[in-house]
């Protein structure tokens, strides 16, 4: 997490899961496109990515704050 965001602060968390190969292939895009698409939030931490055992099932989590100026 950025060291000049405290938790307090965090608006809100965006989470991104996939358990079939094709959906896990395409994540990372589906994130970036969703980011592309919520200028208004910065992204406040170094994204969170973890599986389960078998690597199954993926998660991507972002936290986020409201930039000034934005709306949710």
């Amino acid at each position: 997490m950025d060291p000049q965001v405290k938790p307090d602060q965090i608006d809100g968390v965006k989470v991104f899961s996939a358990t079939k190969h094709e959906e896990r292939r395409h994540l990372g895009e589906k994130a970036t496109q969703w980011i592309a698409e919520h200028p208004q939030y910065k992204i406040t931490c170094t994204p969170l990515l973890s599986s389960d055992n078998e690597f199954h099932c993926l998660a991507l989590v972002l936290t986020y704050t409201i930039k000034l100026g934005g709306s949710k």
